[in-house]
């Protein structure tokens, strides 16, 4: 099947029977986005529901998140909270979710337009793109405790898809303004630096644990294509991967060394100075 015509599929790999009889199990999806804990465990967004998958591949275990429409999901550093974007009522709005209790929360009140959450390294604080000033998307950032929330960024245009560096002092998004985009970044006490520019949408960073690089989505002659911008002086960006039909979620980083993605309907793990990719399979039953 032609990568073009992959996408548009709600569901791929539908399989008639599993664990009982007359169950659908999944093997593929479309537009699913994956992070990785740092016990190795993956969480991915698949059918409205967010679902944890074993270090390595597996059976793909519904997580209770109260609603549909869950998506974006992103670990906490200890493992034991999922943030995560819901879309079902209309306008997004972020939850979180307790591991242990399996119960979640709503972080917000969910008057405003919230998404793209991302957690700082403390574990303390979500940050996530907002339109809570009326105007555009700008990066907000809230106290996970009180729900407390204060503005970080105030540009023309929207900000959008967060990320800090592994030890919290730096941050990369994405700036959209009159049909331009460019990656920022802004580092402690300094003033904030375009990394890269282009008519054509940039997505979905994300810092290698060490900070040395942040690798992102760029879109280039119709497709998406994953470049990686190494932070040396002077700055070098260069293609990392390219000819798959990659799904807009940032590179989940399970260590230096070890990339996990998703693209062609599955998830997908590859060393860094790897030239291939394995797959990590899942079977999720999605019920009869």
């Amino acid at each position: 099947m032609a990568r073009a015509d992959r996408r548009w599929l709600p569901v791929l790999a539908l399989l008639a029977g599993g664990p009982a009889a007359g169950d659908v199990v999944v093997t593929e999806g479309t537009n699913i986005s994956v992070d990785v804990a740092a016990d190795g465990r993956l969480v991915i967004d698949l059918l409205g529901g967010l679902r944890v998958i074993p270090a390595g591949g597996g059976e793909a275990v519904p997580l209770p998140t109260g609603e549909r429409g869950a998506r974006a999901p992103r670990w906490s550093g200890d493992g034991e909270s999922i943030v995560y974007e819901v879309s079902a009522a209309g306008a997004p709005s972020l939850r979180i979710l307790d591991i242990g209790t399996g119960t979640s929360r709503p972080l917000g009140d969910g008057t405003y337009p919230d998404r793209t959450p991302e957690w700082h390294p403390e574990g303390t604080r979500v940050i996530f793109s907002s339109r809570r000033n009326g105007t555009g998307f700008d990066l907000w950032e809230a106290d996970v405790e009180s729900t407390a929330a204060w503005r970080l960024t105030d540009q023309p245009g929207d900000e959008s898809e967060p990320a800090w560096s592994a030890d919290g002092q730096h941050l990369v998004y994405v700036h959209e303004y009159a049909g331009r985009w460019a990656l920022v970044l802004k580092r402690a006490n300094r003033v904030a630096e375009v990394l890269a520019e282009s008519e054509q949408p940039i997505r979905a960073p994300s810092w290698r644990p060490d900070g040395s690089l942040i690798t992102w989505l760029a879109h280039v002659d119709g497709e998406w294509q994953v470049n990686m911008t190494i932070l040396s002086e002077p700055r070098l960006t260069r293609t990392l991967m390219r000819g798959q039909d990659f799904f807009l979620s940032p590179i989940a980083w399970a260590n230096r060394q070890q990339m996990v993605y998703t693209a062609d309907g599955l998830v997908r793990t590859r060393r860094f100075n790897a030239w291939e990719s394995q797959t990590l399979p899942f079977r999720a039953n999605v019920g009869s």
